[in-house]
């Protein structure tokens, strides 16, 4: 296409109008076979699943069209035909990083943990093939599942298993833009008819524990057909495939994380949800969850692994032998007994029953899932009965906490965004909201529960944003991982001294919303139910308990990062995200067999995607060798030149600002119109000074002038002129050695003639940091100047005594700083559980110090700052000035350490990105003391010592005695965050932006 679009005889004219590929995609897309692709490996099969029905009764329901496709086929396809393959890493290695004489090792892709490289080291220790002496790699296939809601009416749902390999780098894997992952099967619902052939067989409808049974025997069925016996072959013995760069290699496919919601995960590892032993991957009892952090939980851990052994399958064929061949209930006293203290359920895992004897146990690729155990688990759960505590409180509590969260500023372009107007009423929130609000709530919740438990409640909230910052960082180094134990145990502690001394201290009953929800559920219940069901409409009372499975996951972090790199390289939220996919090829469907379309579309779109990427790698080698047919116009070069002059972004650098200004504004002029006005009183001499200064190469004095006023004599500006800008864009290296960019806003807005106030949104953005320095001009560690960006200016100056006679050009922040909080002084962060506080400084009639000017090159990064809600507005600080917030400034504000990971990164040093002598690790505020792990409060040595179980079930469990000493946007709506209990049953209750790693950051 690019030679023909190239070529002297083509003509725009005779191609395809634009309003007919309408049609040309319909065609396409009805044509069989599709000319894109051969075989997409896709297949259409019936899974035959077993019912237990009683004695001598047992049924076999054979469940049709369940759409999957070869694993074998997309591996070959993805491998030899996709370009973008060629970036897949398939040697694995260690990553380390130096500062100072510390080395520590760095965790981060997949393909640098320790999971993958012991599968790569395993398989070189293995003998080769006979006769075959091609190099043998691992191929890292990370599977994301999860039930959704394909549209907001009806009830079409869509239960997809997407696939991804792990030798991606996950900053690619993470962005649903790049569509890396792979569609390899459907998993359907029970058949509606399935109620009609129980009652033909047993002559009684079927109860919901067989239902239940029935889905799970699917799911696993579904499983059989995706790890078929060609995946078992290419497990064991590899593959030969010829990779992007032209060499064969013996390929391995290797299994290495699942991803999925905690019910999904009890499917998947064939246990009872939320049942005695609801973990996936240990058997801690439920219980035994409430001492999470503490050194008996972590011993659970390690000591009482779930394994896929020979006892466990024993114990399932027999049960499974007497509900079958012998006619045992289901729900009866004998398979309770047998399954009920390990809370497995009598099903036969089909990842078991392909890989074990290859060695593969599938509690190990059971990930942890921050985005649903996190933020909209176990935060959710604490928000909302924060809100309950205030409820009890009296409804000004609740007014006044939605008014505080109305008012937290937004940060980013979609880092915090505006909160809802009515966090109570916890309408329609996604994940992310949910996210916002736990990153800021340390400052809105200050002093809302009385003297006597607020500050408890604020250290709790600063403990929950530290441990969500950690476990979400996208870099992890030893000490980070350090940090992150620490914190969890702090964690654990502070939880159980809420849940055991705080909590029940408030009367706390369902919010207003919740008993309206719970009516609502009724109501629906009552319509599909035979038998009446009892309900009250008063508000019921809501306890807060510690005993949940998502509570328990939360200790799972430090090793999952160890074992398969840093969270976000398989969170949930990668495979929310590409739901957003499905739901777009489900609008454009009939709504009748809408996953056959949905397959068609998604093979035309995998097929063209690899056709677009083939053509670029085209054309950047013909873009090397191809000689342009005529040389561009002197016209077309102008236009080009008057497109780029307005604004040349280069993120290599250190910001960017327009070369145009948005106005010009003469000194004079504004000196004069606003002479009475605080922040102009001493504007000409500072400015002037600071313009000195910067000419001469002397470093500005932020506390006063450098030069005496008789200096500025000998300065020359250019038409007398301050040229401002409206948006500074500051470009920054993340901890995680990736280039982002902040933007700036000025406070202010400027016209030839005026000066005014910006839009709300635009003061948002208009807070800054800077690295800050002691007494003696040195840089101090960790610590941070703040400002208020008034104006965004340019001016073109010269110094007459210099050695140029040309204008230099000269970028500079006009600013009113902020001071720090004098009675909190350095009582601030982890040791004191709060936020760093500052507040504007006092307009002093004789000093200088609440305005200055800033070097742009200067600025570390954009600030969150919080108002301190307790300490309301003033207007003293600053009389009738422009610089005030129109309705007064808030006396103090909350410096947000926990806005996104970088920030966090910065104020707590050593970030790996972070290479200014400023930040440091230190490591002082996360030390525990004696022990590590340390022992739950309230709990007696003994209860400590040793959970509750019997000594038969411990000798049934393999025991680990070695542990290793190695020991984080898209929407997720909390309506799909349910949709796996239908299929699941009910046993129990239920921007930062890329940019290209800097190799060579830390060469000599």
């Amino acid at each position: 296409m690019y030679k023909v679009r190239e070529h002297e005889d083509y003509k725009e004219s005779e191609c395809i109008p634009s309003e007919q590929w309408n049609k040309v995609a319909r065609d396409l897309e009805n044509f069989d076979p599709s000319p894109l692709t051969a075989n997409e490996g896709w297949k259409t099969s019936s899974a035959k699943i077993s019912i237990p029905l009683g004695p001598k009764k047992q049924g076999n329901q054979i469940p049709k069209n369940l759409h999957h496709r070869s694993l074998i086929d997309v591996i070959k396809k993805v491998v030899e035909h996709d370009p973008r393959a060629k970036n897949f890493h398939l040697f694995p290695y260690e990553e380390y990083v130096k500062k100072g004489d510390q080395v520590e090792r760095v965790y981060g892709e997949l393909y640098s943990s320790n999971s993958f490289l012991e599968e790569f080291r395993n398989l070189q220790a293995q003998p080769p093939e006979p006769g075959c002496d091609l190099e043998r790699v691992v191929l890292g296939l990370q599977f994301w599942s999860d039930a959704t809601v394909l549209a907001n009416f009806g009830s079409h749902k869509l239960w997809p298993v997407y696939m991804y390999f792990g030798n991606e780098s996950k900053y690619i894997r993470s962005k649903a833009t790049e569509e890396t992952g792979w569609d390899v099967g459907y998993i359907p619902q029970l058949p509606e008819e399935i109620q009609d052939f129980m009652k033909h067989v047993s002559g009684k409808p079927a109860k919901q524990a067989l239902l239940t049974h029935c889905r799970r025997e699917l799911y696993q069925a579904v499983l059989m057909l995706l790890f078929d016996d060609q995946f078992a072959e290419a497990y064991e013995h590899g593959i030969v495939l010829t990779c992007q760069d032209g060499i064969k290699r013996r390929v391995f496919p290797r299994v290495s994380t699942w991803s999925a919601d905690y019910p999904e995960k009890a499917l998947l590892s064939t246990i009872r949800e939320n049942g005695r032993c609801p973990c996936p991957r240990c058997f801690v009892q439920k219980e035994n969850i409430h001492k999470f952090g503490s050194a008996s939980d972590q011993r659970t851990r390690t000591t009482r692994k779930r394994r896929d052994n020979d006892w466990r399958r024993n114990l399932i064929r027999k049960c499974r032998h007497h509900l079958y061949n012998l006619g045992h209930a289901l729900t009866g006293a004998f398979v309770k007994k047998l399954l009920d203290p390990f809370s497995l359920t009598p099903n036969e895992n089909a990842l078991s029953a392909r890989l074990h004897h290859l060695g593969f146990d599938f509690h190990d690729i059971l990930v942890v899932d921050l985005l649903h155990e996190v933020e909209i688990g176990e935060w959710k759960g604490l928000l909302s009965h924060l809100i309950r505590m205030l409820y009890s409180c009296g409804d000004n509590a609740v007014e006044e906490m939605n008014a505080r969260f109305r008012a937290v500023p937004t940060f980013g372009t979609d880092t915090i965004r505006q909160c809802p107007k009515n966090v109570a009423e916890g309408k329609h929130r996604a994940a992310r909201d949910f996210e916002d609000l736990l990153q800021t709530s340390h400052a809105v919740f200050e002093d809302m529960f009385g003297p006597e438990h607020s500050e408890s409640i604020s250290e709790l909230l600063y403990v929950a944003a530290e441990w969500h910052c950690l476990a979400k960082l996208r870099m992890h180094t030893d000490s980070t991982l350090q940090d992150l134990v620490a914190v969890t145990v702090e964690l654990g502690n502070q939880l159980r001294k809420f849940a055991e001394k705080i909590a029940p201290d408030f009367v706390t009953k369902e919010t207003p919303a919740e008993a309206a929800a719970r009516a609502r559920r009724h109501a629906a219940t009552q319509k599909t139910s035979t038998e009446p069901i009892s309900t009250s409409s008063a508000r019921k009372a809501k306890m807060y308990h510690l005993n949940r499975y998502k509570l328990h996951a939360l200790g799972d972090y430090v090793d999952m990062i160890c074992e398969f790199g840093t969270t976000d390289s398989y969170n949930t939220q990668i495979g929310e995200a590409r739901h957003r996919l499905k739901k777009q090829a489900y609008r454009k469907t009939n709504k009748r067999d809408f996953e056959l379309q949905i397959i068609k579309r998604g093979n035309i779109q995998e097929s063209l995607l690899i056709i677009e990427q083939r053509v670029k790698e085209w054309k950047k080698k013909f873009s090397t060798h191809r000689t342009p047919s005529s040389p561009p116009t002197v016209d077309a070069e102008a236009k080009s030149n008057e497109q780029n002059s307005e604004l040349e972004i280069d993120d290599s650098k250190r910001y960017t600002l327009a070369r145009n200004p948005d106005a010009s504004i003469s000194i004079g002029t504004i000196q004069e119109k606003y002479s009475e006005d605080p922040c102009m009183r001493h504007f000409n001499v500072m400015l002037f000074d600071y313009i000195l200064c910067n000419l001469r190469g002397v470093r500005y004095q932020v506390d006063g002038p450098r030069y005496p006023s008789h200096e500025a004599t000998k300065l020359r500006i250019r038409g007398d002129k301050i040229h401002t800008h409206n948006t500074l864009r500051l470009h920054y290296t993340t901890y995680d050695v990736r280039r982002a960019t902040d933007f700036i806003k000025s406070y202010l807005k400027f016209s030839s003639t005026k000066i005014q106030h910006q839009t709300d949104g635009n003061q948002n953005r208009s807070t800054i940091m800077l690295s800050a320095y002691d007494k003696d001009d040195n840089p101090k560690p960790n610590s941070f100047w703040y400002a208020r960006v008034l104006g965004i200016f340019h001016v073109y100056a010269r110094d007459i005594d210099g050695s140029s006679e040309d204008f230099k050009r000269i970028d500079i922040l006009w600013v009113r700083w902020f001071g720090q909080d004098p009675d909190q002084q350095d009582r601030f962060g982890w040791k004191y559980k709060r936020t760093e506080r500052v507040g504007f400084q006092e307009d002093d009639l004789e000093g200088m110090s609440p305005f200055g000017f800033v070097d742009p090159s200067d600025v570390v990064r954009a600030a969150h700052l919080i108002p301190a809600f307790a300490q309301r507005r003033t207007t003293e600080l600053l009389q009738d000035s422009l610089a005030q917030d129109k309705e007064g400034d808030f006396a103090f504000y909350c410096v947000n350490r926990f806005v996104d990971r970088d920030m966090y990164m910065r104020h707590r040093g050593g970030g790996v990105g972070h290479t200014d002598q400023t930040q440091f690790t230190d490591s002082e505020p996360y030390e525990l003391g004696e022990s590590t792990m340390v022992p739950a409060e309230g709990l007696s040595d003994e209860q400590d010592h040793e959970d509750e179980m019997d000594d038969g079930v411990l000798a049934a469990f393999d025991r680990r005695t070695e542990v290793e000493e190695d020991v984080e946007e898209e929407d997720v709506d909390e309506e799909d965050d349910d949709v796996n209990k239908d299929i699941n049953g009910d046993d129990e209750e239920l921007s930062e932006s890329g940019g290209e790693f800097i190799d060579d950051l830390y060469e000599d």
